[in-house]
């Protein structure tokens, strides 16, 4: 190799001794080729299961209105009539709240007191019992019954539902809203956050 040489000729302290063979001196490999790979096969996956059902939290209906219609249909009247007023400036949540909690209490009357056909005729004594089947009602979860949050705001939407329908003068109105603000169960003060 010239380099070699010339470093050998010049006396150069860092030049190979005359003889030592140096990897200069082979000659080159050729350049190795990549051999080609086998294309690799992927596993096949096996199709994702269709995901699992939860419980719709669209509430079964207990009471149709149809049933309402057919056994109190001055009551069905006056609730349907308050639910299409309420639907125009309320919002969708609270028009289907509304619903369920105004099916609940006209089944609830329908089941329990034969000569209770009309909002007008719905008094104090028929709240009572309403809110103490409300106490024994099942919960969303085996083994549960409602929350206090849901029975004060099912209740609190009863008895807007009472006001409105005496202050806007409907014929089927009761004397006075039979629900108070004593009927609304107390609430759990939350813990505050730092201690």
């Amino acid at each position: 190799s010239k380099c070699l040489s010339h470093l050998a000729a010049h006396a150069d302290p860092d030049a190979p001794r005359p003889g030592l063979i140096v990897a200069a001196d082979f000659p080159k490999a050729p350049s190795a080729t990549r051999a080609r790979r086998a294309p690799t096969v992927k596993p096949v996956r096996a199709p994702k299961p269709p995901p699992v059902k939860r419980p719709s939290r669209i509430p079964v209906k207990e009471v149709s209105w149809e049933q309402v219609s057919a056994m109190a249909p001055q009551m069905a009247a006056t609730m349907s009539r308050y639910l299409a007023q309420l639907a125009v400036s309320a919002r969708p949540g609270t028009v289907m709240a509304t619903d369920l909690a105004l099916r609940f209490l006209a089944g609830h009357l329908i089941d329990t007191d034969n000569e209770c056909r009309c909002v007008a005729a719905i008094e104090r004594r028929h709240i009572e019992t309403f809110k103490k089947a409300m106490a024994r009602r099942p919960g969303r979860k085996p083994g549960t019954r409602l929350s206090p949050t849901t029975i004060r705001h099912r209740l609190g939407l009863l008895r807007t539902f009472f006001e409105r329908v005496i202050e806007f003068d409907y014929d089927d109105a009761p004397a006075r809203a039979p629900i108070f603000n004593d009927d609304l169960p107390v609430l759990d003060e939350p813990l505050p956050k730092f201690l």
